[in-house]
């Protein structure tokens, strides 16, 4: 089963008892700012000193929250806190999502943005990358079928906590990805099940802790 489940943006303007005036960013909802908690606790987030998501749960990916095309100051912090323990400057392009993600740190919380080099589609070319975020996970590999290989391969190796891989092409169709600990073809710790690229598409794939314990696989697209 594919894991696709995006944890909805908590805008603090149902909540009551908020410590601030929270403002729902505005701008083209094709371009967008998009976060990924992996920090292991729950995470509010502000752009421009402006709180725009409260309490992005563990291991999920928030929806597309619509921002200018500009850059911007994007701060994380853990919520409950007061003070921004990461902050990072994002340049957000016309009609792109910028992504974003939280992660453990030895400050409490550490943050930066996913790069799109080599993101720009191909027309009848599928893309697909796979990035690891997942802080509690074994040493593992990362495997993927691909259209016009449909025996599992590995992504790369090694691929070490943090790690992103290249944009692998193909044609288009089905891709699949699935994890195992390093050096063993099996068992599957995790798989994606089904990801449909079509030709002129790319997507992401991020291994997050699973909720209690284990990795997970959220399939990312993009624009």
């Amino acid at each position: 089963m594919r894991t696709r489940l995006l944890a909805p943006a908590l805008l603090c303007l149902a909540l009551a008892g908020c410590d601030d005036d929270p403002v729902t960013v505005v701008g083209d909802p094709f371009t967008a700012l998009r976060v990924i908690n992996a920090a292991g606790g729950p995470v509010d987030v502000l752009v421009d000193g402006q709180r725009v998501l409260v309490a992005l749960a563990p291991s999920a990916v928030s929806t597309r929250l619509p921002i200018s095309a500009a850059q911007h100051s994007v701060q994380l912090r853990a919520t409950g806190t007061a003070s921004t323990t990461a902050s990072l400057a994002v340049s957000v392009s016309p009609g792109r999502t910028a992504t974003v993600y939280a992660r453990p740190a030895a400050s409490g919380l550490a943050a930066a943005a996913l790069s799109d080099t080599g993101a720009a589609p191909v027309a009848g070319k599928s893309k697909l990358r796979v990035i690891h975020l997942a802080a509690n996970a074994p040493a593992l590999d990362v495997w993927r079928t691909q259209p016009d290989y449909t025996t599992p391969i590995r992504v790369m190796f090694p691929f070490a906590y943090l790690a992103e891989s290249n944009y692998m092409q193909s044609d288009p169709g089905e891709w699949t990805v699935a994890v195992t600990r390093e050096g063993e073809t099996a068992p599957f710790l995790a798989t994606s099940g089904s990801i449909v690229v079509l030709g002129g598409e790319v997507r992401t794939v991020v291994l997050l802790d699973a909720p209690g314990s284990g990795v997970k696989i959220e399939e990312l697209d993009e624009r």
